[in-house]
């Protein structure tokens, strides 16, 4: 009996131990993205002034789960365009045969800028990734390319496959076959990049520039017509 104890007294100093040392991470993390978008001329929040994933709900990526929040929100204009970066959580509850058990989070963390005009929608995922994503709405439409290389690695769907192939010039086929991992969707003026790593203060910096590199890969005669670049909603 004695050494039961023991061990249940070594178990829970472990898990007190990888509490603490979690807490500890998150709170020095939390001070560096702070401290990293003041440096960028950015704002930081770890509350959501915005209301993000209710904000934006048009976005295929705040389709799936519940106890949708954001949280670690920076926020401002970055090299000419309005951004956010942010951690995301949403919960999936177990199918009704398992609802006693509890639901399942998930963390993850998104960049979103606003485009100049509203572009159709685009959802472009890594293949062999689906299933880490929210289903695609049955009216998109598979769109296919002239390059075996980004077509072996990249899944492509679009509710108009034309404008996606005007989007995905050869230019940004080189640029996504050189970065095999990125994950992004175009709805209306809102470009989002899911991130492959949660956000750090070391890679902020180089995440949002991976963000507007995107942008730019975008034919410029798509928004010569609009007069004014998109922002995003006003603080709740």
């Amino acid at each position: 009996m004695f050494y039961f104890y023991l061990a249940f007294g070594v178990l829970i100093s472990l898990m007190c131990l990888i509490l603490l040392s979690f807490y500890i991470y998150e709170k020095r993390r939390r001070r560096g993205l702070g401290a990293e978008a003041q440096r960028l001329g950015l704002h930081y929040s770890y509350y959501d002034p915005y209301g993000i994933p209710s904000a934006y709900a048009h976005m295929n990526h705040f389709s799936l789960g519940v106890n949708r929040y954001a949280f670690n929100v920076i926020h401002g204009r970055y090299d000419g365009y309005a951004v956010l970066a942010f951690d995301y959580q949403y919960s999936i509850e177990p199918p009704k045969p398992k609802r006693r058990q509890p639901p399942t989070s998930y963390i993850l963390s998104l960049l979103i800028l606003m485009l100049e005009a509203r572009l159709p929608r685009i959802i472009v995922h890594p293949r062999g990734m689906a299933d880490k994503f929210p289903p695609v709405p049955e009216d998109f439409q598979d769109v296919a390319f002239d390059s075996p290389a980004f077509s072996s690695t990249y899944l492509v769907k679009s509710t108009q496959p034309d404008f996606a192939r005007q989007l995905f010039h050869p230019g940004t086929l080189a640029y996504f076959v050189k970065h095999p991992a990125l994950s992004i969707e175009v709805n209306g003026n809102t470009l989002l990049v899911h991130l492959a790593e949660i956000m750090n203060p070391d890679l902020l910096e180089s995440q949002l520039k991976r963000l507007v590199e995107i942008r730019r890969l975008f034919p410029q005669t798509l928004f010569e017509t609009v007069e004014e670049e998109g922002e995003v909603p006003e603080p709740v």
